[in-house]
């Protein structure tokens, strides 16, 4: 494993279980057995450490996602599998997902992280559009509010599971309400 790899994957365990401001440069070149100036060597900031984590992350949320979909054989098919393989990404890496949601926190008050948000946000769009523009929407239903509304919803449901002790609950409860709520926006 490479050395940034090996950093990124330790800081994401600490960052979740410690939190982002008790989670120092130090403490990350402790558990990676490394002097902190190889940690900053590669990634400068803390800041910059955690975009890289959220990368990471993300590039693994659509391998997981990407692997599934080869079974997809519908616009509405690849549609649901996108939206449930985000919440399985979420119930599979509580760690990462919770990068996510620390973002979303810090957000409300720190404005670069606010941008690295919206960034994030519109990426996750972009991609609802992509899958949702093939769809028939019913006569009336905005594809940008519906996408907003979606994103929303399975954000909600992500940040649940990662808060839950009952995951699998939760993520039942979510396939079929969420499919209920396609059908009904999307003409037959």
């Amino acid at each position: 494993m490479e050395v940034k790899d090996s950093i990124i994957q330790k800081t994401i365990e600490l960052f979740a279980t410690k939190g982002y401001a008790k989670t120092s440069i130090q403490k990350i070149a402790d558990e990676c057995k490394t002097s902190q100036t190889n940690v900053l060597y590669h990634f400068k900031t803390k800041k910059k450490l955690f975009e890289a984590c959220l990368e990471f992350s993300l590039l693994n949320s659509r391998n997981i996602l990407f692997k599934n979909l080869k079974e997809a054989s519908s616009d509405y098919e690849r549609l649901k599998t996108l939206l449930d393989m985000s919440i399985h990404w979420a119930k599979e890496y509580p760690d990462q997902a919770s990068l996510f949601l620390l973002l979303f926190y810090f957000s409300s008050y720190d404005k670069s992280f606010n941008e690295l948000k919206k960034h994030y946000v519109k990426r996750g769009l972009d991609i609802l559009y992509e899958y949702l523009e093939n769809l028939n929407l019913v006569e009336g239903v905005s594809l940008e509010e519906f996408a907003h509304f979606i994103q929303k919803y399975v954000h909600g449901v992500m940040f649940n599971m990662i808060c839950s002790d009952e995951q699998d609950i939760l993520y039942k409860n979510y396939l079929s309400s969420l499919e209920n709520l396609i059908l009904s926006k999307i003409e037959s």
